[in-house]
């Protein structure tokens, strides 16, 4: 596993990296916010980087999945499959739409956008957020 994806699933799983005997019962997720913005370090993950991620999920060793499939298994004590991935991303900035959403669609991973709707809506174009028409409201 890369260095860098493995200290993210590491931070994740604060520590708690699943042993053989719980991996049917959690899942690591992974959170992301903006993509390719470099002005922005904090919040921010370099492109390469990200792709360098996609990459190594894609591996046949992880299963990504929809968080809410991974909740409605852990809810229905059903088991996960071994090394069970979830992908976060928080706030639809503009960048999620022009940078991750391609990507993460052309490699066919599964993803949770959480949005704040208020603030997206009422300024549609505060701090490279996504306009609200944008955002798949299924």
């Amino acid at each position: 596993m890369s260095r860098i994806l493995r200290r993210i699933v590491l931070a994740a799983a604060a520590g708690l990296a699943p042993s053989p005997t719980l991996a049917a019962d959690s899942a690591v997720v992974v959170m992301y916010h903006r993509f390719g913005e470099s002005s922005l370090p904090s919040t921010n993950i370099q492109l390469e980087q990200f792709e360098a991620h996609l990459g190594e999920l894609a591996d046949s060793r992880y299963s990504v999945l929809p968080i809410p499939e991974i909740l409605g298994k852990l809810s229905a004590r059903e088991p996960l499959p071994e090394r069970a991935v979830g992908i976060s991303i928080d706030d639809a900035f503009l960048s999620v739409y022009e940078e991750a959403w391609p990507r993460l669609r052309d490699a066919g991973m599964p993803f949770t956008l959480f949005v704040a709707t208020k603030p997206v809506s009422l300024d549609r174009h505060a701090h490279g957020r996504s306009p609200a028409d944008r955002v798949d409201r299924r």
